[in-house]
């Protein structure tokens, strides 16, 4: 589908709607405006640089190194702000609306079952780590100091099991995609079986920085395992009063 926005500059105030959704467009603004909703615009600069070889990188990008687009009274250096959390701290907004804006980063943690028919890509820019493990230092403040962002508490893991075929050759390939089906099947039995050619194994699969990964117990696992606690419980004064 095409985008919804088009424009026939490089200029932000030549965009609009396609005009065949337009009006429909419009009147979902007046309605969000009159009821002083929020209005959120997901601008992916880097698909636009994938699509589009003569897309300029710098203004893609990075922060302001670039030519400059003059439209009209502002000015426009880059689509995306390389140093996003230091230009929020200095309380510069855009040019046509300056000063402090609320924000809202997505995602913090990587999306690692995210489709990859757009392109091999986006599955890991984010900070954390699956299970909410920081992948590197980050300056938050917004002047120069880089700290390790606090990693997440609580994380259940499920057992240190893979699915795993050995090696990381051609077999080693398969081996790596059956163990990531293994994971997010909450490493049910049935999940690792492919016709005889995978095993469950209890050691650590992984080969240097090649990592295996090994799921986070979901909340319907919790949620189950909670269930069966409690109908021991709920038994046991039956047990007592049926024998007593």
């Amino acid at each position: 589908m095409p985008d919804v926005y088009e424009s026939a500059s490089d200029k932000p105030s030549d965009g609009d709607f396609r005009s065949d959704i337009r009006d429909a467009i419009k009147q979902i603004l007046s309605l969000i405006l009159e009821r002083n909703s929020p209005f959120l615009v997901n601008i992916y600069p880097f698909l636009s640089l994938n699509q589009n070889t003569y897309f300029p990188e710098e203004f893609a990008f990075f922060d302001g190194q670039g030519r400059i687009i003059q439209d009209k009274d502002a000015q426009y250096s880059n689509v995306f702000y390389q140093g996003i959390l230091k230009k929020m701290a200095h309380k510069k907004g855009t040019p046509l609306h300056p000063g402090a804006m609320d924000i809202y980063l997505f995602s913090l943690t990587d999306e690692n079952l995210k489709s990859i028919e757009p392109g091999n890509f986006e599955r890991h820019w984010e900070i954390f780590r699956y299970d909410g493990r920081p992948k590197f230092p980050i300056d938050f403040s917004g002047q120069g100091q880089d700290k390790w962002p606090v990693a997440a508490k609580g994380v259940v893991y499920q057992e240190r099991f893979g699915c795993s075929c050995e090696n990381l050759d051609l077999a080693g390939n398969a081996s790596f995609a059956f163990n990531q089906y293994f994971q997010t099947r909450d490493q049910s039995v049935e999940a690792c079986d492919f016709n005889g050619m995978a095993t469950i194994v209890k050691q650590d699969p992984s080969k240097g920085s090649c990592l295996f990964p090994i799921e986070i117990q979901s909340s319907g696992e919790m949620l189950r395992a909670m269930c069966t606690i409690g109908s021991l419980f709920i038994g046991l004064p039956l047990f007592f009063i049926t024998f007593t």
